[in-house]
């Protein structure tokens, strides 16, 4: 999470769309990657293809998938699979524009020997939220400590958060500039708190709005 090696962070002036290509792809590339190194790990790296292939987790969920577009078909027809396909891309849009707004811009430094810091609560955007979308705004807490269960995940009013509620942010992502001149700001405020620099922008409530908030 929020490395350059990571599909599933978005980066700096990275747009939505671009992100969603990147992040399905290069997601499912990694997880296969995932699985076969855990298989040679298990089997040993000669294993054979037939047996690289049934045990590899990703072959079995494809096989599930199809199954579940073949009923469909065969059982309610063509009109239906449409349907399935608009409900499975909708569910991934959706999904990888959450994974969009939650990280999007935050890197974790890398020190001299190639290892990245400890993901901390300085890693995942906050947002207001309600209700409507169950309480997500926790979600810094969520990453630093992934042991804490949802009930009690606690508010860190000194982790980034973005200046409007989630519903907002949902709408502004899509159109690339507005999102960009919004939230770079505060982008670049928590890279220099990184650096040890005092930023003139804000991206928490204990520091006072500053022009660039009040114009927004």
């Amino acid at each position: 999470m929020c490395t350059p090696e990571d599909p599933a962070t978005a980066g700096r002036n990275e747009s939505l769309y671009h992100f969603i290509v990147k992040s399905v792809i290069g997601s499912h590339i990694n997880s296969w990657k995932r699985e076969v190194k855990r298989i040679k790990k298990e089997l040993g790296n000669d294993v054979p293809t037939v047996i690289m292939l049934f045990n590899n987790k990703m072959v079995m969920y494809f096989l599930i998938h199809l199954t579940i577009c073949c009923t469909i078909f065969f059982t309610l027809g063509w009109s239906s699979l449409k349907y399935q396909f608009h409900y499975t891309l909708m569910g991934m849009f959706f999904l990888e524009l959450i994974n969009y707004i939650e990280h999007y811009g935050l890197q974790r430094k890398k020190d001299e020997n190639g290892i990245y810091e400890s993901i901390t609560k300085m890693h995942s955007w906050n947002s207001l939220s309600s209700p409507v979308l169950f309480r997500i705004q926790r979600h810094s807490d969520h990453h630093a400590h992934a042991f804490r269960p949802y009930q009690i995940l606690r508010r860190f009013d000194d982790a980034p958060y973005h200046p409007f509620e989630y519903l907002h942010s949902f709408v502004m992502c899509m159109i690339p500039p507005l999102w960009f001149y919004i939230v770079n700001p505060r982008v670049d405020a928590l890279k220099d708190l990184q650096n040890g620099k005092k930023s003139k922008t804000c991206f928490d409530f204990y520091t006072e709005f500053t022009d660039h908030d009040f114009k927004i």
